[in-house]
């Protein structure tokens, strides 16, 4: 009877818990089957203002506030919020992918000897300088976080197949990967108490059905129910990958994103239009001397596809 009471507590304090936290702020799941590598995003947020950049290897960065400073090594195609150093995900030429999603708040160390970023340019130095998700967790002890306006945590893959969930707490990095990251998704609450959540649900040890609110720790478990669903035999395709993404949109979802990353492709729709565009990273990686440029989202509204924008390409 005790048990049972202190279980009845537990379910109710996590579902309070995902009911008042980040309940609006992008769900993101990793699918690697039969040969095929997507990572999928919806971007859930107040309003639409994005823009598509290219930025080439080689490419100077620097900070003139915190005096951080790198050269690209490798180029990219990211997504970024309002302006260019607002990168929220991307894909550079090796194949590695990175989103972010809004978490919940954490500490943080504002000095230290190590190489000052915030919570975007955390997505961009990676994307600029690593070509795995290994390079990206062995670099974590030379990096040190310190968000100027939100606290996120990041969803990563590569090329080889390999996934991981990257948290902030206390100061320290907290990696899933592996067996530590049964299911490759992300919404907004930490990955461990989504995982806990889960596991009150039918399916995945508990009696309950799936939900069909969209809070945060809902969109978990309805994400991973879709992962659980997809059979061995099947063959994920992009169509598949945007109908999943369709059962975890919310009202302010913004644009929806997957990346096909064993083909170097980028497949994405906004949310005024209809249309599907694809980018191909590898088409810029024909011509080395290719410069950096973005382009708003706002010209995707129509079917026109990245190519048919050149003259409308704003430089760096």
């Amino acid at each position: 009877m005790i048990m049972r009471d202190l279980l009845k507590r537990t379910v109710f304090i996590l579902l309070i818990t995902c009911l008042f936290s980040s309940a609006s702020a992008c769900t993101a799941f990793f699918i690697h089957q039969n040969g095929g590598i997507f990572l999928c995003k919806n971007f859930d947020w107040m309003d639409g203002e994005g823009m598509v950049m290219f930025s080439p290897s080689g490419k100077q960065y620097h900070d003139p506030v915190t005096g951080t400073s790198w050269t690209a090594r490798y180029s990219s195609i990211t997504f970024c919020y309002k302006q260019t150093s607002n990168t929220v995900g991307g894909m550079n030429e090796e194949g590695l992918v990175i989103e972010e999603l809004s978490a919940l708040p954490f500490s943080f160390q504002e000095k230290s000897d190590k190489l000052q970023v915030n919570e975007f340019q955390w997505i961009s130095y990676h994307l600029d300088n690593c070509a795995s998700v290994e390079e990206v967790v062995r670099n974590q002890q030379n990096i040190n976080l310190v968000p100027e306006e939100h606290c996120l945590h990041y969803i990563i893959a590569d090329g080889q197949g390999d996934v991981a969930v990257i948290e902030f707490a206390s100061g320290g990095c907290i990696v899933y990967r592996g067996d530590e990251l049964p299911y490759p998704l992300l919404s907004n609450n930490p990955y461990a108490s989504s995982l806990r959540y889960l596991a009150s649900f039918n399916g995945f040890g508990g009696s309950m059905p799936v939900p069909v609110s969209k809070g945060s720790c809902d969109r978990f478990v309805i994400a991973a129910k879709q992962l659980q669903n997809i059979s061995n035999n099947a063959n994920v395709c992009v169509n598949s990958c945007f109908c999943m993404l369709d059962n975890v949109q919310q009202y302010d979802t913004q644009w929806q994103i997957v990346y096909n990353i064993r083909e170097r492709q980028i497949y994405f729709r906004v949310s005024d239009s209809f249309f599907l565009h694809r980018i191909n990273l590898a088409a810029f990686m024909v011509n080395p001397g290719t410069e950096g440029f973005s382009i708003s989202l706002m010209e995707f509204t129509g079917s026109a596809r990245l190519d048919d924008l050149v003259t409308k390409q704003k430089p760096l």
